[in-house]
């Protein structure tokens, strides 16, 4: 089944909304790890026990993994745009056949269909 032009605008409108959501929530992160070290004091050892120093440098790393989280999150849905500005929204890029307009609903930045998906996940790939 071809997704209408309508259904593509109105998954247009969500996307783009999500896009500047995510755009926000990476900026939010990067704020909060170039001020989390300054807010709990060094990590460099000089004022803080090595306790301390752990806890700075596990937070931060908890920060870095949910922006790299959001980065991925923000790529698909770029790219889901794109796909949308030349028409190839909604279509498998592996196999070019639709994807269910119910997987299209729920991940509306899906380029693969299930079958496609699962094949790759079954391969280790992971992409979505």
């Amino acid at each position: 089944m071809v997704v209408s032009e309508d259904q593509v605008n109105q998954v247009r409108v969500r996307l783009e909304s999500q896009l500047e959501s995510t755009k926000h929530d990476i900026q939010e992160i990067d704020d909060q790890v170039r001020t989390y070290g300054a807010d709990h004091g060094s990590a460099d050892g000089a004022d803080n026990h090595i306790g301390d120093d752990s806890d700075i440098v596990y937070e931060q790393e908890k920060l870095l993994t949910v922006r790299e989280e959001l980065t991925d999150r923000k790529a698909r849905i770029e790219h889901a745009l794109k796909k949308m500005d030349n028409g190839t929204w909604g279509i498998c890029e592996r196999c070019g056949q639709p994807i269910a307009p119910e997987r299209l609903d729920a991940l509306p930045f899906v380029s693969l269909c299930i079958t496609c998906q699962e094949l790759q996940d079954r391969r280790g790939d992971g992409r979505r």
